[in-house]
């Protein structure tokens, strides 16, 4: 099943911004259950340099400049992805205790990476 999907995210300053650094966190990634057909980002006003890296997490991370003086700042994430069957079956059922300690056992990189967020939020 294909889809198409938009995001727009929208600021208004009360003052001018005469320059901003950012970065997004937009775009889909390809899975074992869905591929990435296409995915873009557009950004108004104009972007002055822009580059793309994968976080520790394969998530694209969009960076991008704007050096012109602004009021309002338009970020749109247009993509297309087509979900894929699951062929991995059901899931096994674990309580939220249950899995908090079957992921703390865990010494794979997977588990590693998981533990982040299992830790309490400061």
């Amino acid at each position: 099943m294909k889809y198409r999907i938009k995001h727009t995210t929208e600021y208004d300053y009360s003052l001018s911004v005469s320059k901003c650094y950012n970065e997004a966190h937009l775009l889909p990634r390809n899975t074992l259950t869905q591929q990435v057909l296409h995915a873009e980002l557009h950004v108004q006003p104009m972007i002055e340099d822009y580059s793309q890296r994968l976080d520790c997490y394969d998530n694209t991370v969009s960076y991008f400049e704007i050096h012109q003086a602004h009021k309002r700042l338009v970020v749109t994430a247009n993509s297309r992805v087509d979900l894929l069957p699951d062929k991995r079956g059901e899931p096994p059922r674990f309580s939220v205790a249950e899995a908090r300690n079957l992921l703390r056992q865990g010494k794979d990189e997977n588990s590693l990476m998981a533990q982040e967020f299992s830790l309490p939020s400061p």
